[in-house]
């Protein structure tokens, strides 16, 4: 049977992205790994599917520290053995990133128009220390501008 702090701390960070996880939440589950690596058979099939993922995630920010290691391959051994785990566990870790999605359309106009305001900075100051005269960075500002009044 799985303690209440894993359960709770897998339950809690079921939808935390892989990148999102806080190190103290990896380093509260790394001391309850260890702390539990020899009841891992008895842990392991009193865990649903999702969180054996999650533990998974776990698992691999715990790797990452250095820290723990031998246990956190223990359990990695485990679960990625586990029938309702097992590799599809690793290829679910290792792709579960924020979907592009989440980016707004406004932040993502916002994002463009900083990134070519300053590139057109860089052109009309290379311009200028040059001598030639360019309507480049004026149609790239118009261009932002639409651009940005499309998307609100």
């Amino acid at each position: 049977m799985a303690s209440a702090p894993l359960r709770r701390l897998l339950t809690q960070h079921q939808e935390t992205y892989f990148a999102e996880i806080p190190v103290a939440a990896v380093e509260e589950v790394t001391e309850v790994l260890v702390a539990e690596v020899e009841k891992i058979r008895t842990v392991l099939p009193a865990l649903p599917p999702e969180q054996l993922d999650v533990l998974m995630r776990f698992i691999y920010r715990g790797l990452e520290s250095g820290k723990a290691s031998s246990a956190l391959l223990k359990w990695h051994a485990a679960v990625a053995a586990d029938t309702a785990g097992g590799l599809g566990s690793i290829v679910r870790v290792l792709t579960h990133k924020r979907p592009l999605t989440d980016v707004s359309a406004s932040t993502t106009a916002a994002s463009l128009g900083a990134s070519v305001t300053a590139a057109s900075s860089v052109t009309s100051a290379a311009n200028s220390s040059s001598g030639s005269s360019s309507s480049s960075s004026s149609r790239t500002a118009s261009f932002v501008r639409s651009f940005s009044s499309s998307e609100g």
